[in-house]
């Protein structure tokens, strides 16, 4: 099991348990007084629970209890866990945990709750010098997509459907500049410097589960889409 990059080997942990539920769905849709039919309106996502049981040994308690400690401090903000014998990855915030004492004073347990999202590894699509391209997303949610794009020459604009309810527009796009339009932290970024004012969109790019076809009005950029797919 990794934190981020860190095995839980380094504080003498190991993994002994993983439950792992479905995103939890709210819903406000009503029946008003009067009427023959209900009003029902779209499930909200909000977070998986991921839930760890681990072992904590050592030679004395003291050292077991500071293994612990030097662990729970890799764990005061989001993190990304890989679990052991799972493909895909969860980005989280721990929410609950507890400690228990065994019978041995050789070890420990260490019970946590996560509250987070399920994604798979990034996948990388190419759109070289063509107007269009299908792409066909894993995964069963919507999931945010990093778009670069390098132009070949001097562009007044640039538009691009297929990654948001609308249009996504460049504009005063300079030839061999990589433009980076990314929709996992908002930004839009040419060498650094902020071209957010250059762009027109309703929202930041991203892919749908299934079929999307992507175009665009010009053919001399290249385009790279990476995104991570995504799970209830």
């Amino acid at each position: 099991m990794l934190i981020d990059s860190i095995n839980i080997s380094s504080f003498n942990a190991k993994l002994l348990k993983v439950d792992i539920d479905t995103q939890e769905l709210s819903n406000v849709s009503e029946w008003p007084t009067g009427t023959l039919n209900p009003i029902f309106l779209e499930n909200r996502k909000k977070f998986k629970k991921i839930e760890l049981e681990l072992a904590f040994k050592g030679g004395s308690r003291d050292l077991i209890l500071n293994n612990i400690s030097n662990f729970m401090s890799k764990l005061t903000r989001e993190v990304v866990l890989t679990l052991d014998s799972y493909a895909n990855k969860y980005r989280c915030i721990l929410s609950a945990n507890t400690t228990e004492k065994t019978v041995s004073k050789h070890m420990y347990k260490k019970k946590l709750t996560f509250l987070g999202y399920e994604f798979a590894n990034e996948k990388i699509e190419t759109m070289n010098r063509v107007t269009s391209k299908t792409i066909n997303v894993a995964g069963n949610q919507v999931t945010p997509a990093i778009v670069e794009i390098t132009p070949s020459i001097a562009l007044v604009d640039l538009t691009i459907t297929g990654l948001d309810e609308d249009f996504i527009k460049i504009k005063n796009i300079t030839a061999s500049k990589k433009i980076i339009i990314n929709g996992e932290d908002g930004t839009v970024i040419v060498d650094g410097a902020n071209k957010y004012g250059d762009t027109e969109m309703w929202s930041f790019p991203s892919l749908k589960p299934g079929v999307n076809t992507i175009t665009v009005d010009k053919s001399s950029v290249d385009i790279t889409i990476k995104y991570k797919p995504r799970y209830i």
